[in-house]
């Protein structure tokens, strides 16, 4: 019976002609399994998050052939590195290039630290020289942030030279199944895949695998399992968490299950890592029959089972057998596992084994049951665990043991090296052809010369027909998985000192078959140095640190000569049995922690779970620390060392975590080695944050299953974008019509300019503007609810349905913003606002910003947000073109001050600090009492002081809501009381036959009311506030109401005044006459200033472009003095500082005195005068620029008693008119009257141009509405900007759009596009080209080339000649004491490196990480 069973598996398996092609194989599986489920993927929290069917897994792979062979132009036999996570995506890939006949080449994805795992993928590509490297999304995004880093030490590391595809989203690309099924079967002789070999720090080494090597190994398995292991395997429920690049990973895990049309549960090797009972509880939960792995796997999953508090209730009965391969297996592990497991239902028989290699694609032979060997005179007393029967494999695989030095095939029991042949031996290595020749080529002597066989390198005996693995014959080092060759530290070890003998020199394993495996080095040292060898050691440990990255358990000096053969050659085992028998004679021996150590091999004494961190002593918590570090490094390292250098391996950095989270209460992101480049700088954060842990760390994205797909075309979103922009005209429209109709009533006149006789019925007016307030306030809300319903931590796809609707909310509210939003800043009404659109804002909360993708926010109580927060971030272009947007929360805790700002999916702690400039990284967790600064930004303890304010109670917080609440009422009644006298001072005095004297008569009612409004403000600011002097602050609720009232009375007014006269002198008078100490030669912004302070403030002779001015610092108000100096965009100035004779970069803090020589004198008088002139010009180009919409909203047509609809209609079309009439007007402006060739005619001309570009364009016109969409692509063409592809526009402001270029695939989002810079007197336009994603708070200025960027920003600035790449230099501190000392280290920090940018602090140090602020150099 036994015998026929055999046979039929042969025909099965192994057909009499010649083994089935692979594909063929799969196909028919494919045919008869269809929809049936074959892959399952489960999280580290064992949830399932994604799954495959045959068919799904099929099809997709014909995509990805479809797009190498059609799109992609790869040919046949064309190589492609597949650079994946651990995911069912890979399989899909790799299968896909086996059916186009492409050649995969398999890597290990990029993980921490990024130097060496980037280092060893750049050496894989020079070797092979692939045509295209193929990933998935999240790869792909860790690359371009990385490579946008500014500041990466990794960002020039990773391939230029060859191009990524992302094909993770290709598989929801809809195809005719025509083009994704017709492929030509590849030969058998063709090469089908490439995997390269681990370990050796030298070339890296690759197996050439073609499709007969694939389809002998694929049937070799399935008759191993059938015959060995799981008859009838079609039915068997597999499971796996090998990697899939590993060679018994991709064949166990994906391809012989897969062509067998068996079920496969799946997890990742990391998962595994950090928890190895999800292993055994996955396997129980699913019913699982049968699954593969590493001998350490089982003793690992053993211990921690034994370990677990809680563990899970198990279920093993339903296991067919586990199987151990890849690795020596250990004679205890099988009752280790039984001993823990066996109550649980484990079998009797569970037990099997195997042996393979990456020559042999993956496995050669393999057993079912445990077979220790007999006893042998070499052994001394050890027994070897059977891999395999040879009379089961003998007439498809040939095995021999051969003696290595004859060629000879050995007796029975003796040991010799593993020779084997079969139609599984691989090809060869790639470009290696002698290596080849030597390794897959042998013969043995005597035998049949056309038989050739695989040099397999192991050595190991036959024994009653039971084969044994007992060792390396070129004793490869293996420690935890990794390969590493003797020869290599060998070399290093020589080199490290001149006092070690070359050639004298043995590396070893402590033990070949052991998995507490580790380095050990001896070497002769020179006679007249034997007694500096204690010095040698340490040199010769450091280099093998360095260059290997091991660490070594021991390093020995030796005098005496170490043992060789008689031909000289380095007899390894030799002197590692005299090392450990105690039979060399040592100089000295240098011993440490473990090389690599595996996690299994964690020690039994480690102490146990804290009863509480907070409650240790600092020595205990030192000591509690460093029990963590030595578990996973070793005792005696050196703490300063990089991970790298100590060759911390990524499962030492999992088990580093897990010990960091269960001993210490800290939490670790997986990139830790990266932020903490140090033990040190580890330990030092461990004790500053005593379990909250601080650390950017990038969100994972939901599964790509549940991802909004791209369900639309960009030409069908830009019909729906234009739609929208329609519906926003009309709603916008319709909020008006209620409060236009109340007033028509009120007011009982029908003509705008007649005289007041009915003036008593004005009184009513105040309703007229709360009532459209709540009218547009009230739609907003309706239409976020009825479009969006409730933000979702996702990732959307553009071009796609949820982003237009999105879009069309995000616009809506841009509006309510520019219109009504900045009128309720700090109040309770846009606190009201934002809960009612789902915010999660304790009512305490200061809200003086706006916020936008509101379900997604969460303020704690006594918070200030003066910094606008957006839960969404565009994401970089992928290759074929698409976009993503991602939305992630954000969580701000109590009593936080936000001034900068934060990135999406971060969360901060209580009584956090976020400074202006500040931009937190997405995904970062600050921990309570930080202060943060600095863009990318960084954190410090704050001073206790700020964190003992006290918190102000509920009956001061509604006192104070019923207080603003009233002023804005007041503020209502003063407006309608302005009108009424205006319009009285006017009435009569305008010509009655003009036909356009009702809009004249209106539009001099809001001069009037403004120039009248201004004066209210000045009156009330010395009324009320009076000279404010410096000296400690004075806290107390009235005066807080007392400053708050007028800087809210200040901002009203500066709604007209900003809008008309920002350029103007105007504006200098205003801020003189509030007490600010103002000459009018200096060039100032008026709404970046406050009355409550404009007291201490000095500015003579100076530019002053948008920056803020902070005299309150530290408890006390300070004066701030700018004299003959020159400030750029966004500068900040704390209190108490003074800027002489010199000039600040765009983008800076200054805290301390800043002091130099340069003096120029800004405008002239005749230049005044003709800029003032300008303007009063500019008044009538309004007038006239608003005749259209005029007459629209005046036609005929609409006849004297229109309903609703035709009024909304009209108000609408009115709105859309006068758009249209300002960007005519402003491209007139633009290219007729002052700029040409880049000259600028008139100064006076650009600074109306600059007035009219952003508060007629991007603040006063609908302009915004079409942000986001094709049609304001080609408003910016119309305005003279050059778009040379896609691009998606939401920029803040865009000037000189003559000289701006925007690349192919753009994204422009709220930040400010310029071509001119300003310093002092002197403006420069120049050429932008805007390439890439530009993030929020970025300033581009005239000179600016960012080809090549991927993502700049947030919060950055870029001018002259593109970015300029951080470059070592820079002073490791420097000590500032006086004005003088900053602006000479300014200056030559920007002669020698002009990217220079830092807080200044007088007194302090300044480090290279202090200098996060600017990317680029600055020139004028």
């Amino acid at each position: 019976m036994a015998t026929c069973s055999k046979l039929v598996a042969n025909e099965r398996y192994f057909p009499a002609q010649t083994t089935k092609h692979f594909l063929e194989t799969t196909h028919e599986v494919v045919q008869r399994k269809k929809d049936t489920l074959f892959s399952s993927w489960y999280n580290d929290k064992g949830i399932l998050t994604d799954t495959r069917t045959f068919a799904e897994v099929w099809d997709r792979a014909g995509i990805i052939a479809y797009q190498l062979k059609e799109k992609w132009n790869i040919p046949k036999g064309g190589k492609v590195v597949l650079c994946y996570d651990f995911g069912l995506h890979f399989f899909e890939v790799f299968l896909g290039c086996l059916r186009a006949g492409v050649t995969a080449v398999l890597v290990y994805p990029p993980a921490p630290p990024l130097s060496k795992s980037l280092d060893k993928l750049v050496r894989v590509i020079d070797d092979c020289n692939p045509a295209l490297i193929l990933t998935d999304t999240r790869i792909n995004r860790c690359r371009q942030l990385d490579m946008s880093n500014m500041f990466s030490k990794t960002r020039q590391l990773w391939p230029s030279s060859i191009e990524f595809k992302v094909t993770d989203r290709l598989q929801h690309t809809k195809m005719d199944a025509s083009l994704t099924s017709n492929f030509d079967l590849p030969a058998q002789t063709d090469i089908a895949f490439m995997q390269y070999t681990s370990g050796s720090t030298g070339m890296p080494k690759a197996v050439m695998v073609s499709y007969q090597n694939l389809s002998h190994q694929v049937s070799l398995i399935h008759y191993h399992c059938d015959m060995a292991f799981w008859p009838d395997w079609e039915e068997r429920i597999g499971f796996s968490w090998l990697p899939q690049y590993h060679d018994m990973g991709l064949l166990m895990k994906n391809l012989a299950p897969y062509a067998a049309g068996s079920r496969m549960h799946m997890m990742s090797p990391i998962s595994f890592i950090r928890n190895p009972v999800r292993w055994v509880e996955l396997m129980s939960k699913h019913k699982v029959h049968w699954c593969m792995a590493p001998d350490f796997s089982f003793r690992l999953v053993a211990r921690k089972y034994r370990e677990h508090k809680n563990p899970p209730a198990l279920d093993l009965s339903g296991l067919s057998g586990l199987g151990s391969a890849a690795e020596p297996v250990q004679p205890d592990t099988k009752a280790m596992f039984e001993s823990v497991f066996q109550e649980h239902g484990l079998p009797e028989d569970w037990y099997g084994s195997a042996y393979g290699m990456a020559e042999h694609v993956a496995a050669i032979t393999s057993r079912r049951g445990y077979v220790l060997s007999k006893p042998r005179p070499e052994d001394n007393g050890k027994q070897y665990v059977s891999n395999g029967i040879v009379s089961t494999h003998e007439k498809h695989v040939s095995l021999k043991i051969v003696d290595p030095s004859t060629c000879q095939e050995v007796d029975d029991g003796s040991t010799g090296e593993v020779w084997v042949a079969s139609d599984g031996v691989v090809v060869g290595y790639f470009g290696k052809e002698e290596l080849s020749k030597e390794t897959f080529h042998a013969q043995l002597k005597g035998a049949n010369p056309s038989v050739t066989y695989l040099r397999t390198g192991d050595l190991g005996f036959l024994q009653d027909g039971n084969f044994f693995v007992c060792g390396r014959i070129k004793d490869l080092l293996i420690i935890n998985g990794a390969n590493y060759y003797p020869q290599d530290i060998e070399f290093v070890t020589q080199a490290a000192s001149k006092e070690v003998k070359p050639g004298c020199v043995a590396a070893f394993a402590t033990s070949e078959m052991s998995d507490e495996s580790s380095l050990e080095v001896v070497f002769e040292v020179r006679s007249d140095a034997a007694t500096n060898a204690e010095t040698v050691c340490a040199a010769v440990r450091d280099a093998i640190v360095q260059r290997i990255g091991l660490v070594p358990s021991k390093v020995v000096a030796i005098s005496q000569k170490i043992p060789k053969t008689t031909s000289g050659k380095i007899q390894r085992r030799a002197t590692r049995t005299a090392l450990h028998k105690g039979g060399l004679e040592i100089l000295h021996c240098l011993e440490s922690g473990k090389s690599q150590p595996s996690t299994a091999n964690k020690t039994q004494d480690t102490p146990g779970p804290p009863q509480g961190v907070t409650s240790m002593t600092d020595e205990e918590y030192h000591q509690a620390i460093g029990s963590v570090f030595a578990s996973t490094l070793g005792h005696g390292v050196d703490e300063t060392m990089s991970w790298e250098d100590l060759g911390l391996s990524s499962m030492a950095a999992v088990e580093l975590q897990n010990l960091c989270s269960e001993q210490l209460l800290c939490t670790l992101p997986p990139t830790f080695q990266d932020i903490y480049p140090t033990p040190t700088a580890l330990r030092s954060h461990l004790i500053e944050s005593r379990g909250h842990i601080s650390f950017p760390s990038l969100p994972s994205s939901s599964s790509s299953k549940d991802k909004p797909l791209s369900d639309l075309s960009w030409y069908t979103q830009a019909i729906l974008q234009g739609l929208g922009i329609v519906v926003l005209l009309l709603t916008i429209s319709f909020t008006f019509v209620p409060a236009y109709q109340v007033g028509k009533a009120l007011s009982s006149t029908d003509e705008l300019n007649e005289t007041l006789d009915q003036g008593t019925r004005w009184q009513w007016l105040p309703l007229v503007v709360p009532f459209w307030m709540l009218s547009f306030s009230a739609t907003v809300i309706l239409c976020k609810w009825l479009v969006i319903g409730r933000y979702q931590e996702i990732d959307i796809a553009i071009p796609s349905t949820y982003y237009a609707r999105w879009w069309f909310v995000d616009r809506l509210v841009h509006t309510w913003e520019t219109w009504i939003g900045s009128f309720l800043k700090d109040t309770p009404l846009l606190w009201l606002f934002y809960v009612l659109l789902g915010a999660k804002i304790h009512p305490s909360v200061q809200v003086k910003a706006f916020v936008r993708e509101f379900d997604l926010v969460g303020v704690g109580a006594h918070s200030s947000i003066e910094h606008d927060i957006n839960c969404r971030r565009f994401r970089p272009w992928l290759s074929e073109g698409e976009l993503y947007l991602s939305f992630r929360p954000i969580s701000i805790g109590n009593s936080c001050k936000v001034q900068g700002l934060v990135g999406l999916g971060s969360k901060l702690g209580n009584h956090c600090v976020v400074e202006r400039l500040a931009a937190i990284a997405e995904g970062s967790q600050v921990p309570d009492n930080t202060l943060v600064e600095g863009s990318p930004a960084y954190g410090s303890p704050l001073p206790s002081k700020d964190n003992d304010k006290p918190l102000r109670s509920n009956q001061k917080l509604c006192l104070a809501a019923f207080l603003k609440i009233a002023w804005q009422m007041l503020e209502l009644y003063f407006f309608a009381a302005s009108i009424f006298f205006c319009t009285w001072i006017l009435a009569g005095r305008l010509p009655t036959d003009f036909r356009y004297t009702p809009l004249l008569f209106w539009i001099l009612v809001l001069l009037l009311q403004t120039l009248l409004s201004m004066a209210c403000t000045v009156f009330l600011k010395w009324a009320l506030i009076g000279k404010v002097q410096p000296g400690p602050v004075q806290s107390t609720l009235m005066l807080e109401m007392r400053d708050w009232f007028v800087d809210y009375r200040y901002m009203v007014t500066l709604h007209i005044v900003a809008t008309v006269w920002s350029n103007s002198k105007i504006t200098n008078l205003y801020l003189k006459a509030l007490g600010m100490d103002l000459d009018w030669k200096s060039h100032v912004f008026a709404s970046y200033f406050c009355p409550s302070q404009v007291d201490l403030i000095t500015v003579k002779n100076s530019f002053i472009s948008a920056a803020s001015f902070q005299p309150a610092q530290d408890g006390r108000l300070d004066r701030i003095e700018v004299v003959n100096s020159s400030l750029g965009r966004g500068a900040v100035l704390k209190g108490g500082v003074k800027v002489d004779s010199t000039r600040t970069l765009p983008h800076s803090v200054v805290t301390g005195d800043m002091m130099g020589t340069e003096c120029h004198s800004l405008m002239s008088t005749a230049t005044a005068v003709a800029t003032e002139v300008c303007y009063i010009v500019m008044l009538g180009a309004v007038f006239v620029s608003a005749i259209p919409a005029y007459e629209v909203f005046t036609a005929s047509i609409w006849g004297s008693g229109v309903g609703l609809g035709f009024s909304v209609v009209k108000f609408a079309l009115a709105m859309l008119v006068q758009t249209l009439t300002w960007l005519v007007m402003y491209w007139a402006l633009q290219h007729v009257l002052f700029i040409t060739d880049g000259k600028i005619e008139s100064s006076s001309l650009y600074a109306i141009y600059l007035t009219i570009s952003y508060n007629f364009m991007w603040v006063t016109s609908l302009l915004h509405l079409a942000c986001g969409t094709p049609f304001i692509n080609e408003c910016i063409r119309f305005m003279g900007a050059k778009v040379e592809g896609r691009l998606i526009f939401f920029a803040d402001e865009l000037y000189d759009a003559p000289h701006v270029t925007f690349s192919d695939k753009v994204v422009v989002d709220r930040c400010a596009v310029t071509a001119h810079s300003v310093v002092f007197d002197k403006l420069v336009v120049g050429p932008v080209h805007v390439a890439g994603i530009v993030h929020q708070g970025t300033l581009l200025v005239a000179r600016t080339d960012m080809t090549g960027q991927v993502e700049t920003g947030p919060n950055r600035f870029f001018v002259s000649k593109g970015t300029v790449r951080h470059e070592r230099g820079y002073p490791t501190s420097l000590e500032i004491s006086d004005g003088d000392t900053v602006l000479e280290m300014r200056k030559q920090a920007a002669a020698d490196h002009p990217i220079f940018d830092t807080v200044l602090k007088p007194s302090d140090e300044i480090l290279p990480s202090d200098l996060p602020h600017i990317d680029t150099v600055f020139e004028v």
